[in-house]
């Protein structure tokens, strides 16, 4: 709700604020022009812990809420730029471009966490929108940030995709459940940080490049019963890595790729286990309730084959093995594509029944099939369907 709006004005010579905001919601400020504010800020924007003050300038209610709702919408001419202060202003940030505020430029660090207060800054019609929330209702709410894009904070996932620019970067911030698919058409990477979890959905990649890296991806899941992690269906897509993940539990398979402008495939560091899958067992495959298909999948959509310039698969551990129906990894219709093993572990089956689950292009090169390649600290790299290279 807009309790005022400021638009097409000049506030010239003022000794703090051009405009303070204080304990309010639902401000909009556009194409206004500032001028020689000469003391804290353009726009300045207050908050002060009260409690147990009863003389002085904080005393009493002044200030006690954080702003919670401000637009900074399109037109404005900056000078000092925009502050939040919790009343010193040696505490402020300032900023002097609305279009690349982040939250760090509004939020005072050093007060405001203190005060048990989260930034969540989003773009919205017109320009971005600053809100103060506080750390516990939203934690009690359930509405914990879910991620971050060049330092704006998105609630949800599915909003961080929608709004993120070509080649972003999206910040994974905490466990995220999804309740149905993502798909995006952008070039993307998708960064956990290290400890993000996602569990459920299933993503949907046609962006040229992707790259999924520092997270653990748990159970996918769809209408059928069948989900994979990632699907790369469109031919737009061209190069895919995945790094430093953990996959767990697909239905089906984790990444699958049927792009035939594929020229790069990177896979490296990453955890593959499937204790605990539970599927329809609908598929052709037959693969039972508690198996997927396969971990990984490149099969280009034109039979007539695609030469992919670089696909490498190291330092990877795919535990149980026992639990694949068909192949560990699977990549058909590639032959002449350059292939990079090595540093990579297998659990739960021998080594002749692994390398019978190593299906690279078909009908199966079996040079491909000699398990101690994948495995050795050294890496091998070899062309895919070239029968001059030793057969297993």
């Amino acid at each position: 709700v807009k309790i005022a709006v400021v638009d097409n004005v000049t506030i010239e010579g003022y000794g703090k604020n051009g405009i303070a905001i204080a304990s309010a919601t639902g401000v909009e400020i556009s194409g206004v022009q500032f001028k020689d504010i000469t003391a804290w800020a353009d726009i300045g924007l207050m908050y002060a812990d009260n409690t147990g003050k009863t003389t002085g300038t904080t005393a009493g209610d002044w200030y006690k809420t954080p702003v919670t709702g401000v637009v900074i919408g399109e037109g404005n001419t900056f000078g000092t730029g925009v502050v939040y202060s919790d009343i010193t202003p040696a505490f402020a940030k300032t900023v002097t471009d609305y279009s690349s505020v982040t939250a760090e430029d509004m939020y005072d660090v050093a007060g405001m966490e203190t005060y048990g207060y989260v930034p969540v800054v989003e773009k919205v019609s017109g320009g971005v929108q600053l809100q103060y929330l506080p750390k516990q209702t939203v934690e009690n709410a359930n509405e914990k940030l879910a991620a971050a894009v060049n330092g704006v904070y998105y609630q949800t996932l599915e909003k961080a995709l929608a709004e993120a620019e070509d080649g972003a970067t999206i910040t994974l911030l905490g466990d995220i459940t999804l309740e149905g698919d993502l798909a995006t058409s952008k070039s993307i990477t998708l960064d956990g940080n290290g400890t993000a979890k996602v569990t459920g959905g299933t993503f949907y990649f046609s962006g040229a490049s992707t790259t999924i890296q520092n997270a653990t991806f748990c159970s996918p899941t769809n209408a059928s019963n069948n989900a994979s992690f990632f699907y790369f269906t469109n031919n737009n897509v061209t190069e895919v890595t995945l790094e430093n993940c953990v996959f767990s539990d697909p239905q089906w398979e984790v990444v699958q790729i049927t792009s035939t402008a594929l020229d790069k495939l990177v896979i490296n560091e990453c955890t593959f286990t499937a204790a605990n899958v539970q599927n329809s067992n609908s598929g052709a495959y037959g693969e039972g309730t508690d198996k997927c298909v396969r971990y990984i999948h490149i099969q280009p959509t034109e039979a007539s084959g695609t030469t992919v310039d670089n696909i490498t698969i190291t330092n990877n551990t795919f535990k149980n093995c026992d639990k694949i129906k068909g192949d560990i990894v699977g990549i058909y219709f590639v032959d002449g594509s350059t292939m990079t093993i090595g540093g990579n572990k297998f659990d739960g089956l021998t080594d002749e029944e692994i390398a019978s689950k190593l299906t690279i292009s078909w009908p199966a090169d079996t040079s491909f099939q000699n398990v101690s390649l994948w495995t050795a600290t050294s890496q091998t790299t070899m062309v895919i369907g070239d029968s001059t290279q030793p057969q297993a």
